[in-house]
């Protein structure tokens, strides 16, 4: 397990490394599902947060779960939509492969909301918003790792690799959000 931390300063080489191993499709799983659940935890304090008498929600983890649950679904429709699109850029990767792939590429973004969030309750907005450079930087470091984990994944340019999460992220995820936010609205 300690040896997908090498994501961190050697992207290219563990996510290789990865897609060869067998055991590495469960665990880059359980990472998206760490992911998706911390994505949906501010949704949920945010809920518990505007009730006028504050509530003791005791669904609260159950909700974090459902979010993880909600969030694994996603994942696993971006990455064959992630296929079939690239496919017209040339890249021939399984899906397994796709999915171990950015699976994988996922922790640093794992590891820095989860920093974001646990920072945010224990030092309060306005200390967070003073690291907000810090916090930016990571977000691009990664989405850098991700750019060069999937490249190596579908075997393409970095430019290529781009062009196909710009257009599944628009194709897939930006459609999902919006319906999201409807359902959510009524």
């Amino acid at each position: 397990m300690l040896s997908y931390f090498q994501i961190f300063y050697k992207p290219s080489t563990c996510t290789l490394n990865a897609i060869k191993n067998e055991k590495a499709h469960a665990f880059s799983l359980l990472v998206v599902f760490l992911f998706s659940a911390i994505q949906s935890l501010p949704y949920w304090m945010s809920q518990m947060m505007e009730s006028e008498t504050m509530p003791a929600d005791n669904t609260i983890p159950f909700k974090v779960l459902a979010g993880g649950v909600i969030g694994m679904g996603i994942f696993y429709l971006f990455s064959f939509f992630l296929r079939n699109f690239g496919r017209w850029f040339g890249a021939q990767a399984s899906l397994q492969e796709i999915r171990t792939g950015l699976g994988i590429s996922l922790i640093p973004w794992t590891v820095l909301f989860s920093l974001f969030f646990l920072a945010l309750g224990a030092l309060g907005p306005k200390a967070v918003m003073q690291q907000f450079p810090l916090f930016f930087l990571g977000f691009i470091y990664g989405f850098t790792i991700i750019l060069i984990a999937m490249s190596k994944v579908f075997n393409v340019s970095a430019f290529k690799t781009f062009l196909i999460l710009l257009f599944t992220f628009f194709v897939t995820l930006w459609p999902i959000n919006q319906v999201f936010k409807m359902l959510l609205s009524f």
